[in-house]
């Protein structure tokens, strides 16, 4: 009877422990892992949820962005449309021609400078059309010497600075002429210029400008 019952005893006993390593097993394996499973879920879906109120208030303001875009490409074209496309010697030939013309100023000659690379700058991306590209903003120098009255010397150089075309005066010298009753001098200009982008150099026409004689030693 005795054996018999330590048997049970026994066979329970390993029951329990199979039982329980079964438990431990089911909990460390299955259990737990579908724990961890749950968790990293969970934390995608805030992930989701939050880059989904992130896009709904983009949506809501999509209006409000659209507009901004628009007004901030305005704003760099109404920049950009200070500078001319480019500067080249018969384009500045023909401002001065223009100075000649418009002012009565006397310009007996006129030197030029290379064009030199102030920045570099790439607004792709910038605007709704975003089709501005990569642009570069240059200068070059004029010189000339110059020959006209006070007035004249004035309107000069308020016509410089209201040119469409963005310009500065470098330097500038003016001595009184008491022979002639002029101002007598010589004028450095900056020209500035923008290339790249939506700006395209169109040379101009110089059909009609003499910019010169056959024979120097003609009356």
């Amino acid at each position: 009877m005795r054996n018999g019952k330590r048997k049970v005893e026994m066979g329970t006993r390993f029951a329990l422990i199979i039982v329980l390593i079964a438990a431990i097993f089911v909990y460390r394996f299955v259990y737990y892992r579908m724990v961890e499973e749950r968790d990293a879920i969970y934390e995608e879906s805030k992930v989701l949820e939050n880059r989904l109120e992130e896009l709904d208030a983009k949506e809501t303001n999509r209006g409000v962005y659209i507009q901004r875009m628009q007004t901030a490409e305005d704003e760099l074209r109404k920049i950009l449309g200070k500078y001319g496309a480019g500067n080249t010697p018969e384009k500045s030939i023909l401002f001065i021609k223009e100075l000649e013309d418009s002012l009565e100023v006397k310009i007996p000659n006129v030197s030029f400078s290379e064009p030199s690379e102030l920045i570099s700058v790439d607004l792709s991306g910038i605007g709704e059309t975003q089709s501005f590209g990569q642009i570069i903003f240059t200068k070059e120098n004029i010189s000339f010497g110059y020959s006209c009255d006070y007035e004249t010397w004035k309107k000069l150089l308020t016509y410089i600075g209201e040119y469409p075309e963005r310009r500065t005066v470098q330097s500038v010298t003016a001595s009184y002429n008491s022979a002639s009753g002029t101002l007598d001098g010589t004028m450095v200009l900056n020209l500035f210029a923008v290339t790249g982008g939506e700006k395209e150099y169109i040379a101009p026409v110089t059909e009609d400008v003499p910019l010169g004689r056959d024979n120097l030693f003609a009356e």
